[in-house]
């Protein structure tokens, strides 16, 4: 489909829109107002690997276009019915029915076979404009969001001194200018913090659905001084593989999968940076 104009519909397609706006708050008996609540979806490990290696996206098109609150969505859908709009806004609205908590509550009682007007809404979507899916980004507007990371609270100053630090030994930043340089990284790994540990915790969860860490050899050693230490090969595969092993505990299974990580990182990096040798004709 084409993207969306910034203009509003014509007469006839507007009002093709919101009759078919209506039939679908008809349908699962509910009023703009009640159409904010949204249903609530727990993502899958399916869904959080895909997010992960890029073919998915967690984009919420209704609180990036600005819809963040129930009376907001409730509102924007009120609006769709008594006004023109433009075609973004009206993708918007029918989305935000597709997906509020009364057209989920209504499935659960009829089932998804009776629910005509969604079935009517994959119809439109190939055949109109105003009911396709909302618009996605091209982009994250942080680029640092996209990163996966867990930042203890008490380490973020000593992480900002050391950028700042080595910004300095590259005389990168002058000698007056560290302290400042120190506020705003630390400010700026604080905000990222909680979006940050909720990826981490997204993608330790999504290891824990389809990876199994496997201890496969462990030693107990004794040094001169008396002290034991136990030394571990931690294995990581997929969970319908063979058991090696045993099962890792709480702490191996996040090693195993941040070791396993990590040399994935480096092959990659020792990838991108090795000569390319061919034969010249």
């Amino acid at each position: 489909m084409a993207a969306p104009r910034r203009r509003a519909m014509a007469a006839e397609e507007a009002a093709a829109f919101r009759a078919f706006l209506r039939e679908g708050l008809s349908q699962y008996q509910t009023t703009p107002a009640r159409v904010g609540r949204r249903f609530r979806k727990t993502p899958t490990a399916q869904d959080l690997h895909a997010v992960r290696i890029g073919i998915q996206s967690d984009h919420n098109p209704l609180r990036n276009a600005g819809y963040r609150t129930a009376a907001q969505i409730g509102k924007l859908v009120e609006n769709s019915l008594g006004r023109a709009v433009p075609v973004a806004t009206a993708r918007l609205a029918l989305h935000a029915l597709e997906t509020s908590a009364v057209a989920a509550s209504w499935r659960r009682v009829h089932g998804w076979d009776a629910d005509r007007w969604y079935a009517r809404l994959i119809e439109h979507r190939k055949a109109t404009t105003w009911a396709d899916y909302p618009e996605w980004p091209k982009e994250q507007e942080d680029p640092l969001l996209r990163a996966t990371a867990a930042i203890h609270p008490n380490s973020v100053d000593i992480i900002a001194q050391a950028v700042v630090r080595d910004l300095y030994n590259r005389k990168i930043l002058r000698g007056p200018q560290r302290r400042e340089a120190e506020r705003i990284i630390a400010a700026g790994l604080r905000e990222r913090q909680w979006p940050w540990l909720k990826g981490f915790t997204d993608w330790l969860r999504m290891g824990g659905s389809m990876f199994a860490v496997d201890v496969v050899e462990e030693n107990h050693k004794s040094v001169p001084e008396g002290a034991d230490f136990r030394q571990a090969t931690i294995r990581l595969r997929r969970r319908d593989g063979e058991p090696v092993g045993r099962p890792a505990t709480h702490h191996e299974f996040v090693e195993g999968l941040l070791g396993d990580q990590i040399l994935r990182s480096e092959s990659q990096r020792r990838a991108a940076t090795r000569p390319r040798t061919g034969s010249k004709r």
